[in-house]
């Protein structure tokens, strides 16, 4: 069984490995890697990482932890750097089956690249796609172009770490779409405004196909043609928890591979839960719960966390294969 590795929160220079020993950590302690969580890739699957948008990644609250009752609440999300914003709207939240999923499709797009104009699709299906999704340009009249993914709900399902097929995982990945093809960015900057849907998609229930579009800002992630976010799609599929699902996407945002950062307990909580907690018992709930997500995703190959003092923490990224 999968034992988590538990931080000791009240020493300065002492963590302990899944094995129960203190592990000496002045900063940075690496752990023999038959103590970390074997993420290999299924052979039923293709996709090594995806090459995500950083604006995306570093929204506040644009995917939670959702509890009950939480889903039927409008998405307004507002993202500013760099006296650009982006907002994000849309009818419901979005939770960590929806990044999950899109996570999935971000890295089949960043394997095919696929460029899609609504204005000039170049197949039957992309033109029913096509019908589907706005149109964006930079206000020069230059359109802007979606990515493209090509797939079938089973490749996707597998390659976002389902274990069985079924038409339940069918049924959450086609309302998580449901749901992210609602959504609008409505980018603004000092010299333009344009809205752009979130995604789209097709799909053809006859034979299984689906199409789905990537918004631009996403799409320029993928062709480097902005700053992008590294997600490796193993440790993707190796993630249990939704607080560790949101939290590791953040962090694979501001931590780059091959890189270190320190970060204190109750930032990383604000990064899963960016609303204030409305008791003292509510804030000790959700720190003990980052803890036992920092230790979910200690357990994954590509991190190592050790322990700075009490609530701070040093969190390490490895370089992955080009």
């Amino acid at each position: 069984a999968l034992v988590f590795r538990k931080l000791i929160m009240g020493h300065p220079s002492l963590s302990v490995g899944t094995n129960g020993t203190m592990l000496e950590s002045s900063c940075l302690q690496s752990l023999q890697s038959s103590e970390k969580q074997e993420c290999t890739m299924p052979s039923n699957t293709s996709t090594t990482h995806g090459r995500h948008s950083r604006h995306c990644c570093l929204a506040p609250g644009l995917f939670r932890s959702l509890q009950r009752g939480e889903r039927k609440i409008p998405l307004d999300i507002v993202y500013e750097v760099n006296q650009t914003s982006f907002h994000f709207k849309g009818p419901q939240k979005l939770g960590s089956e929806d990044l999950r999923v899109l996570q999935g499709v971000v890295a089949l797009a960043s394997m095919q690249q696929l460029p899609f104009s609504p204005l000039n699709p170049l197949s039957e299906h992309g033109r029913k796609l096509a019908n589907l999704i706005k149109a964006a340009d930079n206000g020069n009249g230059d359109e802007l172009l979606y990515c493209a993914a090509k797939t079938s709900v089973y490749r996707l399902a597998a390659e976002i770490g389902y274990s069985e097929d079924g038409g339940g995982q069918r049924r959450i990945i086609i309302a998580a779409l449901d749901r992210m093809a609602q959504v609008t960015i409505f980018y603004d900057d000092e010299l333009e405004r344009y809205p752009m849907d979130f995604l789209g998609y097709h799909f053809m229930k006859n034979t299984g196909e689906i199409l789905i579009a990537v918004n631009p800002q996403i799409a320029r992630a993928i062709w480097h043609e902005d700053n992008f976010v590294h997600i490796d799609m193993n440790e993707i599929r190796c993630l249990k928890s939704a607080p560790a699902r949101i939290l590791h996407q953040r962090i694979c945002a501001i931590v780059d591979p091959g890189k270190k950062r320190s970060f204190l307990i109750d930032t990383l909580v604000g990064y899963v839960w960016p609303e204030e907690a409305h008791s003292a018992s509510t804030m000790r709930t959700r720190r003990a719960t980052i803890r036992d997500v920092v230790a979910e995703i200690e357990m994954l190959e590509g991190w190592h966390v050790s322990q700075m003092r009490k609530n701070k923490i040093v969190v390490a990224r490895r370089k992955y294969n080009k």
